[in-house]
């Protein structure tokens, strides 16, 4: 029992540290990027505006159109540095659902694993400190992946519907999410033992 809650402590420290060192390295970036920027004036347009403006270009009006309903409910302009803030905030909940991801497919002890690495691997602390929709795409691939597992595990319609509707936002926010349904229509010709579902998944898709 003690070694639960020592653990756990452990565990809120580290949480805090990774924390930690991406607010210090988004208060510590003074110029931003231009995408950056992008991501601000398009947060200022109206939800026709944003739609017309993503049509020239591979990033779907999700994240933007996210973040112009993020401006009418905050009491205060957004800047940059609350662009940022938004990506440290589901970045973490991305950790989180690696670790969830983690457990259910291959246990605790990789799901643990891999919630301690995602705090502090580079990759997911950089796209947590940049005002972008980076840390969103790996929260719905996450989900996504949860849901195709429970899908195989089960063959459940509810589960299939879900994935359309996450798939669906994923590929409005960047069409590059497409790849991902592509690699489970894959996985399902390969491994003879999940085949059955395959006219279910092409159907969904």
């Amino acid at each position: 029992m003690r070694s639960k809650y020592i653990l756990r402590l452990i565990l809120f420290f580290l949480i805090l540290a990774a924390i930690g060192i991406r607010l210090g390295l988004i208060y510590t970036r003074v110029h931003p990027s231009s995408e950056e920027v992008w991501a601000l004036l398009l947060s200022r347009a109206d939800f026709q505006q944003i739609w017309i403006a993503t049509f020239a270009d591979l990033h779907g009006p999700v994240y933007f159109m996210l973040l112009h309903i993020l401006k009418l409910i905050l009491p205060f302009p957004l800047t940059i540095e609350y662009l940022r803030l938004v990506s440290l905030f589901i970045g973490i909940a991305a950790c989180f659902g690696t670790w969830y991801l983690g457990n259910i497919a291959a246990g605790k002890k990789i799901g643990l694993i891999s919630f301690i690495l995602s705090l502090f691997l580079p990759a997911s602390v950089w796209s947590a400190i940049f005002a972008r929709y980076y840390t969103l795409l790996i929260l719905l691939a996450i989900i996504t992946t949860i849901l195709f597992i429970s899908f195989l595990r089960n063959g459940s319609l509810r589960h299939l519907i879900w994935i359309v509707l996450i798939s669906t936002i994923g590929v409005y926010t960047h069409y590059y999410f497409i790849l991902l349904n592509i690699s489970f229509t894959f996985f399902l010709l390969l491994a003879s033992q999940y085949r059955k579902l395959i006219f279910k998944w092409i159907y969904a898709l």
